[in-house]
């Protein structure tokens, strides 16, 4: 009897071990995908911007993409204008994106990305907590700069597209068009 208790405990232990390794297999691959989206993203903005450092904001709100999604899906036009934008904007997608909103700032990993950033910088880089859409096919992110001199109403909403050979950016969602562009 004692011994098929510990036999028990031994493979309850080993189903353990097997579910944690599983868990932190399956986080980290999504933290590999999310790290290199807005490393690609921090390269294109600093190529479209001219610019070699970039202070990014710790915090990473997505909370107004999906209030701004809200608006765009009201825009009848611009929904028919392209499939993609209309799977996004259906019931089933913008359910998904609702339950992936945070108000979490970013990890070190990502912070590492503004190299040779001062931590007092006042002009810094808000960047959005991607949202992804399609079995993480696609990722919607957007950015404005705090501290900035310039005045930013509704900045795009961007969204990339993954497949073998990375991210690429494919489409900006405007309140007041959308440009495929890429």
């Amino acid at each position: 009897m004692e011994k098929q208790m510990r036999m028990v405990q031994l493979v309850t232990n080993l189903l353990m071990l097997l579910f944690m390794c599983l868990f932190l297999s399956c986080h980290n691959d999504t933290n590999n995908i999310e790290f290199d989206l807005v490393n690609k993203y921090v390269q294109n903005y600093k190529l479209e911007n001219d610019i070699n450092s970039i202070c990014l904001d710790e915090n990473n709100s997505n909370i107004e993409i999906f209030e701004r999604l809200k608006r765009i899906s009201k825009l009848s036009d611009l929904k028919k204008s392209n499939t993609i934008l209309d799977s996004i904007l259906s019931e089933k997608e913008l359910a998904k994106i609702k339950e992936q909103l945070s108000e979490e700032n970013w990890n070190a990993e990502i912070l590492l990305l503004s190299k040779g950033c001062d931590s007092n910088s006042v002009k810094k880089l808000h960047l959005t907590k991607p949202i992804y859409v399609f079995d993480e096919k696609y990722a919607l992110i957007y950015s404005y700069e705090i501290g900035s001199k310039s005045v930013i109403f509704y900045p795009p909403i961007e969204v990339y597209f993954h497949d073998e050979t990375g991210w690429k950016k494919i489409y900006e969602l405007k309140e007041n068009g959308f440009k495929s562009s890429f």
